[in-house]
């Protein structure tokens, strides 16, 4: 009686188990065979890489935005440092320049460079020192001979890597004379053919018709701390005639200066390598890589605008709010004024 009864449970364990082993095998086989159609409809879709069947190709990158052109540099010119703001200055050969720029310098005056692309005149001054915004300023132009009086002795090992030609009367002494009839030192003058040569260029830089809007503007004023440009807009000349501190600039082989052009660039100043005049006031240096405020004068009109330039060795972009760029008038020299923001 006690062993049967001990056997059955007994037995019905061993049932249990075979049956539940029964299952596990069931259970096995039916992973092993859609683990085996699962691979089998992989490799269907996925050939082994062969030389019949290679490997996909890698998704290519996606390309790159496309750039802007960087706006061209200025072709190779003369550039030569000019006098400005005493009364003792008389002008010579500034009439045959393309370009004009003022640049402030210490005490919140200014100097002007004169720009000559094409025929050189006999006589050009009167010649003034280099500045440390020349550096920078000029790297948008292709290999320009700078001609100036001499620079601070901080100053020269910048000036001689720029990659300019540099013109002076110790390296160049039959480049310039002294007029012993001109207090000095307003009386340097240079004689550009005796200067390195530049090829000429009849357009160098880019003209056109003037965007559209502009306010008609009569008159306009162009201050610095110690000294003030006007230009007023002649119908009969078609040009903006220039003054400084009220009184006409004036050259000896033609008379009043005019533009077809003026451009006011608002830009930084910045200390530089700290340079001083012989009264301590410091040497500022006009920033003209970057981008900010720009006014532009053609046509009788003001254009309100925007400049940027990227590096020392690519060119200034001009452009109104909306990004339309400002061509510079056929006719008529270029002014660019650089004024502290």
């Amino acid at each position: 009686m006690n062993g049967d009864v001990l056997r059955k449970p007994l037995e019905t364990l061993i049932a249990l188990l075979a049956a539940a082993g029964v299952v596990g095998v069931v259970a096995l086989g039916v992973w092993l065979v859609r683990d085996g159609v699962q691979q089998q409809a992989a490799e269907r879709e996925a050939p082994p890489a062969t030389a019949e069947h290679p490997p996909p190709p890698e998704p290519e990158p996606e390309p790159e935005p496309e750039r802007a052109p960087a706006p061209e540099l200025f072709p190779p010119a003369l550039v030569t440092k000019i006098d400005a703001g005493s009364s003792a200055v008389r002008y010579r050969g500034l009439a045959s320049a393309g370009a004009m720029y003022v640049e402030p310098v210490e005490g919140g005056l200014t100097r002007m460079l004169a720009v000559h692309w094409g025929q050189r005149p006999d006589a050009l001054g009167p010649v003034r020192s280099a500045r440390e915004t020349d550096i920078e300023l000029l790297g948008q132009f292709e290999e320009p001979v700078l001609a100036y009086s001499g620079s601070a002795s901080q100053l020269r090992p910048s000036l001689y890597g720029a990659g300019f030609r540099l013109a002076t009367p110790g390296n160049a002494p039959g480049g310039f004379y002294r007029d012993s009839s001109r207090p000095s030192p307003h009386n340097l003058y240079a004689r550009p053919n005796r200067l390195p040569g530049t090829p000429a260029v009849d357009e160098p830089f880019a003209t056109g018709p003037a965007p559209d809007g502009g306010e008609p503007t009569g008159s306009y004023r162009v201050s610095y701390r110690s000294a003030s440009y006007e230009f007023a807009w002649s119908g009969d000349r078609q040009r903006w005639l220039v003054a400084r501190g009220g009184n006409p600039i004036t050259t000896a082989e033609s008379g009043r200066l005019d533009a077809g052009t003026v451009v006011v660039l608002r830009v930084p100043i910045a200390e530089g390598l700290g340079i001083t005049d012989s009264t301590g006031a410091l040497s500022p240096v006009a920033r003209t890589v970057g981008s900010g405020e720009a006014l532009v004068l053609r046509d009788g009109r003001r254009f309100d605008a925007e400049w940027s330039r990227a590096a020392r060795d690519e060119g200034m972009e001009l452009t109104t709010a909306g990004g339309e760029e400002i061509p510079y008038a056929e006719d008529g020299k270029l002014w660019v004024l650089l004024v502290p923001r």
